[in-house]
């Protein structure tokens, strides 16, 4: 079960690097430009030509005046009059980099969220089924040492003012889940942290973590939603 949940999850977010490495080229390399779809042709996928995909033209001006017509990304959902951001590669000029910033983000931030849930599910189990048993006796000791620290009290505050705290956070929307997650992501942390400080059974410290793992993976991808550069 565990790697079963594992392997999908390193697929997931193998993509969310390449997107992230998209966005970040399309959003803020030095060279890019505007470009603008021209015309969609269809065009062989395979040797026979029997099977076809839609291929995006797109036209630019070079840095120094000079139009150019070159394919853009191939089964895109890219129509005609759609702007483009134009990454030109000096080793191959009639192969830039094509794409819009906000498709890369709305990939990253899929492929982040889709990818998060079962790999950190997956170390979940894979741990659970090599953890020892904790005796009764090592597991009441443990819950004692938490509910006397300070440490449980302030997560758990932290969680319930992360919580009821979201609708008082500045605008935009997203903005304030953003540090209301982020709040509560603290709280969470300081239990795994906790638990693992304590003794408490492995399998509850890690259940904490895996809702820890992806409450921080929705402030990161509500962070990188308010990236100004996304709508380039």
């Amino acid at each position: 079960m565990g790697v079963g949940l594992i392997v999908p999850g390193l697929v997931s977010l193998a993509f969310t690097y390449a997107f992230v490495e998209g966005y970040r080229v399309l959003s803020y390399d030095a060279a890019r430009t505007r470009g603008v779809v021209v015309a969609v042709e269809d065009r062989a996928a395979n040797a026979s030509g029997s099977v076809t995909s839609p291929v995006a033209i797109v036209e630019y001006e070079t840095r120094d005046g000079v139009k150019q017509r070159v394919d853009g990304p191939r089964s895109s959902s890219l129509q005609v009059d759609d702007e483009v951001v134009v990454v030109p590669r000096p080793a191959a000029p009639r192969m830039p980099r094509i794409g819009r910033p906000h498709d890369m983000q709305g990939g990253a931030i899929a492929s982040m969220l889709f990818g998060t849930f079962p790999f950190s599910a997956g170390i979940f189990f894979l741990v659970s089924a090599f953890a020892r048993e904790p005796t009764a006796a090592d597991e009441r000791r443990s819950i004692e040492r938490q509910e006397r620290s300070y440490v449980t009290t302030a997560a758990n505050l932290l969680m319930f003012c992360g919580i009821l705290a979201t609708p008082f956070f500045s605008d935009p929307v997203e903005h304030a889940i953003m540090l209301g997650f982020g709040v509560v992501s603290i709280g969470l942390w300081a239990h795994v942290a906790h638990g693992f400080r304590t003794g408490r059974d492995v399998r509850w410290t890690l259940g904490i973590g895996v809702v820890a793992i992806n409450f921080s993976a929705w402030v990161v991808a509500l962070w990188f939603l308010s990236d100004p550069n996304a709508g380039w």
